[in-house]
């Protein structure tokens, strides 16, 4: 064998032995990182949940609070008196709720009483009726007072208000009273726990969303599940849809036909 050709085999067997070489380096890199890397970037992560914990949450007391500002407009009524006022209101708030069947939550009520802000002052100023001045005082709340209710106590001799209390159509109340604000403490309270709140709707609400066991239990959960409740009347809604009102004229006597009807 000549020299070049000796020369050439083993360039040739060079050549082979770097491939090999390349390969098992390549092959190493996969086993020894790609691996691992494609392990962990597929496995999906899985929290441990504290069973013991979550089991024990039916068995907890349920707080529910509530944000209460109490207005008086009465600007006369000393500090001292509206903070009287405001720990009686708490402490008649305060009464335990009674519950049949489960665990009743408890309600945590926050009251603020205050006098009017200037721009709440402008509004009654120029209110005509008690629905104007519902509007103006909802539109006047500010972000961190959404979700709140606001009590305005009146005077006695105020044109806007005719009776003793009245619900407004949002989150507002409206109330009359003399100087004397302990007055009307149980009446302001009762309402509120009673038709503001609604602590028995609260508390049936709670209780079924914590599981139907009993008879009792099932029956007002498909009670509340109704969507319309039995009543002697209904308003009832007849629509004549025409599908082509340039061709047909359609024209249709309900008003006959129900008095024909309803006659028999």
């Amino acid at each position: 064998m000549s020299a070049s050709t000796k020369r050439v085999v083993e360039t040739a067997s060079q050549e082979k032995a770097a491939q090999v070489y390349a390969v098992l380096g390549f092959a190493i890199i996969c086993v020894a990182i790609g691996v691992p890397l494609w392990w962990k970037t597929t496995t999906v992560y899985r929290v441990a949940l504290p069973f013991d914990k979550i089991a024990s949450l039916s068995t907890k007391q349920i707080r529910y609070t509530i944000d209460i500002a109490v207005v008086v407009t009465n600007d006369k009524i000393k500090r001292h008196d509206l903070e009287e006022f405001r720990r009686r209101l708490s402490t008649t708030l305060s009464a335990e709720f009674v519950g049949v069947g489960a665990q009743p939550p408890s309600f945590q009520y926050k009251v603020v009483v205050r006098h009017l802000y200037e721009d709440e002052q402008m509004l009654f100023n120029k209110a005509i009726s008690l629905r104007d001045l519902d509007d103006g005082l909802t539109a006047l709340k500010v972000l961190d007072e959404y979700g709140s209710y606001t009590v305005y106590v009146l005077s006695q001799t105020s044109q806007l208000l005719g009776e003793k209390i009245h619900l407004g159509r949002h989150r507002n109340l409206f109330a009359k009273s003399d100087k004397d604000l302990n007055g009307i403490v149980t009446l302001l309270a009762s309402t509120v726990r009673r038709n503001v709140v609604n602590e028995q709707a609260v508390y049936e609400m709670l209780n079924l969303t914590g599981g139907a066991s009993t008879l009792e239990s099932l029956e007002l959960a498909k009670e509340s599940m109704r969507a319309v409740k039995s009543t002697s009347q209904y308003d009832i809604v007849f629509s004549l849809i025409n599908p082509n009102p340039r061709q047909l004229r359609a024209s249709w006597g309900i008003e006959e036909a129900i008095d024909s009807k309803t006659a028999r």
